[in-house]
């Protein structure tokens, strides 16, 4: 019974890391006849006004130390999808894939450096990794810089910085007591749509999607790649590992390179793969744990 409920819940999270994976490609077609922020608006407050009038029972009960920690988690937020949003523009929907996923890496050197938090050898091997696969996916074919996509790039992995600030936040908001961590992530998404659209409102780029598909693009970001992912991932982590959520989580990038490919017909060059599956890879390493398989590799022999 406990692996037929596991199963559900990788299986939650394999949906909810397919929607985050088409987002790119959805985020590239709004993009083009809307800003960032507008963009942002839409999602963010469709998706929590979709979690509040599903849940409105639970909302009503939000309290002030949850609110606070929702406000907080929300900046950082703030800054990843301003980051994955402008990257997107700036960027192939591939390299926005695989950089904006580079949180698994970036957390433990964040919690490292600031927190003081100890963490293991395999992190060393993760970065090295992670760094060689940042240089094949963006450089030129003779390594040197791809001047086009630059911006982007830096914008994506700022995204991925940013993100996880927001899960150390998270991490510290969920374990304070008194805090709601349902409540806290609806109300972050509240947040997050607050402040895009002050932002909108500010500089007068107020505006409607002008066709039918690019409506539809911003009702699948804003109920499937927002609302129900964040109400998902929640309530399948409980009935799965961390090692689990880790390595689906991964798939992300593998998603957006192939729905860009098969949607919008983008495709890598041979030195882009090999720096997509070293991020990849990269991601793994910082996921499993080898000192398992090692003793379950041991016991075998």
């Amino acid at each position: 019974m406990k692996d037929k409920t596991q199963f559900k819940a990788d299986m939650m999270l394999v949906a909810v890391t397919l929607c985050w994976g088409l987002s790119y490609v959805f985020m590239d077609i709004c993009l083009e006849y809307m800003s960032p922020f507008m963009l942002n608006t839409y999602r963010f407050c469709i998706a929590f006004v979709l979690i509040a009038v599903l849940f409105r029972k639970r909302i009503i009960k939000v309290n002030k130390v949850t609110l606070k920690y929702a406000f907080l988690s929300a900046i950082s937020l703030v800054l990843t999808y301003i980051g994955a949003t402008y990257g997107v523009m700036y960027t192939t929907i591939s390299n926005s894939g695989f950089l904006c996923a580079l949180t698994s890496v970036f957390t433990p050197i964040i919690a490292f450096i600031f927190l003081r938090q100890k963490q293991e050898s395999k992190l060393i091997v993760a970065v090295a990794v992670c760094f060689a696969g940042i240089a094949l996916l963006t450089l030129n074919g003779d390594f040197s810089i791809n001047m086009d996509n630059l911006k982007g790039d830096v914008l994506c992995i700022m995204c991925a910085v940013a993100y996880a600030v927001n899960l150390l936040t998270v991490e510290k908001g969920v374990s304070t007591e008194g805090v709601d961590a349902f409540n806290l992530g609806a109300f972050q998404l509240g947040f997050v749509g607050i402040f895009n659209m002050i932002m909108v409102l500010s500089l007068g780029d107020w505006a409607l999607p002008p066709t039918k598909i690019i409506w539809e693009a911003v009702i699948f970001l804003a109920i499937f790649s927002t609302g129900v992912a964040f109400i998902l991932q929640p309530v399948a982590q409980k009935h799965t590992t961390a090692s689990h959520t880790g390595l689906i989580f991964a798939l992300e990038p593998v998603f957006s390179a192939v729905a860009a490919a098969m949607l919008v017909n983008e495709r890598l060059s041979f030195q882009n793969y090999i720096g997509a599956g070293l991020l990849l890879f990269s991601i793994v390493i910082m996921e499993l744990e080898w000192t398992n398989i090692l003793n379950l590799n041991r016991t075998k022999a």
